[in-house]
């Protein structure tokens, strides 16, 4: 039996789910393709920074967009909703394989007083109306009833007779998930989407043990890589210690697994043989495990098994979602960072949906991870991609979010912005109160501010034109004509902060916040000159110093400063 490091375990596991190297998985395709090869992927109706399942597949999938979940669901059809793994979402084509789930339910269905009568009624009325939800189902009252295979109802009192008939005939597999609004399901009747090729085609496992063992093959195939013990990596499935080894036997007599030993540990790990090319890939180091860094949901598939992340990464989560709160170690709804093939950190990052900015509550990297460059590099890229996902234009990346209010400018505010230029600069180099409004009224969505929560007031500013351009010259500063929304560059004309906020970082904020939604919307490059004794200041910051600038802004002699879009240039 082959034997592997920890670290080539590792590894494994991460490029068989797609969370090293270059994308495997990319677009709508993608998210499809890794589900398929996933079995499942956990449905969590928790909202935070996106549901489980959309987080599980920005994590690994290029360019994904929640819409494409909702599309592969509720138009074309390709995944459905039912239980697995919980409460699960998985490829349509699976459906001949769960028939003893649905002969279950309606098995169940039987012992339930007065439940037949109401499921008649729901079908006469959803062949009459289309798609319902208990809202719209016109039944009322209560009745005794719980679900077969997932925890909805009530073992010991009554439930709502609308929800329950509607549940009964989606377990039943007469009724699917139609669409959802919000955490509202709505239905209609199976055989209105599911082919008939699927809907009616026999099991193709003969027996409860067939069955078993195909979801067996199908959670190593998910995780990529399983040890022959209590796992909660299989849960959903009637397993015991001896049906375990019973199965793991026989899917490797018929040369469907591949047992392998990992250093250190006792038990005998499984990995599905037509991965075994992957496999040799990592042992021989021909494998493309170029780091990326990505937040994973609280149930990906990766996290199923903590024991496991434990033993291979010697990393300990704990998802606190129902933890009281004077008992958190971080947050609410942190999220796992995975950078190369280690655990760095967590993170709490929650979106403002109103201001569409992404605030990071929380960041906490593991002991002994060093706050390198290329580390931060790394985070800010990916900030931006999970901003991106969850329709934001831009990241706020500390607490000064709570002491200031920070938002493109209002016209009213002109003269306020054009004192706070004439407190900060001297007067050949200002920007005057004419010119300031001028500015606004051409290029207000590039004029960001500070207000000071406290007194209302503005306490800094970034402010800039769009242009094709590539240098900073004068003619920027004069005419505010010289702006083009559609430009793929962005001249800073102005970071402006008040002295009696200076030393908190307020700079830093909002030239990160400008980055941030100039880079969701695709923009190059930033450019802003300075004088010397600010070039380390703005290297800092990200910026490159291209030396003397072209500008004479002032009278003075500028150095360029210029930061590049990573995540353009790396093609992320």
């Amino acid at each position: 039996m082959q034997t592997i490091t920890k670290q080539q375990a590792r590894c494994f596991i991460l490029a068989k789910q797609g969370l090293i190297g270059s994308y495997r998985f990319v677009g709508k395709s993608g998210a499809y393709d890794f589900v398929r090869q996933a079995g499942c992927i956990q449905f969590d109706p928790v909202d935070v920074c996106g549901k489980n399942a959309e987080l599980t597949l920005q994590s690994r999938v290029k360019g994904f967009s929640k819409s494409m979940l909702q599309e592969l669901l509720y138009e074309d059809r390709k995944l459905v909703d039912y239980a697995d793994k919980e409460l699960s979402i998985w490829p349509s084509e699976d459906w001949p394989y769960f028939s003893s789930y649905r002969e279950r339910s309606v098995e169940l269905g039987k012992t339930f007083k007065g439940l037949k009568e109401l499921e008649e009624k729901a079908l006469f009325y959803v062949k009459e109306n289309g798609p319902i939800s208990s809202d719209t189902l016109p039944v009322e009252g209560e009745i005794f009833w719980h679900s077969s295979m997932h925890w909805s109802g009530n073992w010991h009192k009554k439930s709502q007779a609308a929800r329950s008939v509607l549940e009964q005939l989606y377990t039943d597999g007469v009724l699917i998930i139609h669409h959802k609004k919000g955490s509202r399901k709505y239905y209609d009747l199976a055989e209105k989407y599911i082919p008939k090729s699927i809907l009616n085609a026999e099991n193709p496992c003969k027996n409860e043990e067939e069955f078993t063992a195909w979801r067996v093959l199908r959670r190593i195939g998910a995780v990529g890589l399983l040890w022959d013990k209590n796992s909660t990596a299989f849960l959903g499935i009637d397993l015991n210690a001896e049906k375990r080894k019973k199965i793991l036997e026989s899917l490797t007599m018929q040369r469907k697994i591949c047992p392998v030993t990992v250093q250190g540990i006792k038990q005998t790990f499984y990995y599905r043989s037509e991965d075994d090319l992957l496999m040799k890939a990592i042992v021989d180091e021909s494998a493309d495990l170029k780091p990326r860094m990505s937040f994973l949901a609280p149930l990906d598939p990766l996290m199923w098994d903590k024991s496991l992340i434990s033993a291979l990464w010697d990393y300990q989560y704990s998802w606190e979602i129902y933890t009281p709160a004077d008992k958190r170690k971080y947050g609410y709804y942190t999220l796992p960072i995975l950078y190369g093939d280690h655990f760095v950190g967590r993170i709490e990052a929650v979106p403002d949906r109103k201001k569409r900015i992404l605030a990071v509550k929380g960041l906490w990297w593991e002991v002994g991870v060093r706050q390198t460059g290329k580390l931060q590099k790394a985070l800010e890229r990916t900030l931006i991609r999970f901003a991106k996902f969850n329709d934001c234009d831009g990241v706020s990346a500390s607490q000064l979010s709570e002491q200031f209010d920070f938002r493109i400018i209002k016209q009213e505010e002109a003269d306020e912005a054009a004192e706070i230029e004439r407190i900060c600069f001297p007067p050949q180099e200002a920007c005057t109160p004419q010119r300031m409004r001028a500015r606004i009224g051409v290029a207000a969505d590039l004029f960001w501010v500070a207000i000071d929560r406290k007194n209302g007031k503005m306490a800094g500013f970034v402010n800039g034109i769009a242009t094709d351009e590539s240098k900073l010259r004068d003619e920027f500063f004069m005419d505010e004509r010289w702006h083009d929304p559609k430009g793929k560059n962005v001249m800073i004309l102005g970071v402006d902060v008040l002295p009696q906020y200076r030393g908190r970082g307020l700079a830093r904020e909002l030239v990160s916040r400008y980055c941030a939604r100039e880079w969701a919307r695709s923009r190059e490059k930033l450019v802003l000159t300075c004088l010397s004794d600010k070039v380390a200041m703005y290297e800092k910051f990200g910026f490159r110093d291209l030396g003397e600038s072209m500008s004479h802004w002032g009278g003075e002699k500028w150095h360029e400063m210029v930061k590049a879009n990573k995540i353009l240039v790396d093609g992320l």
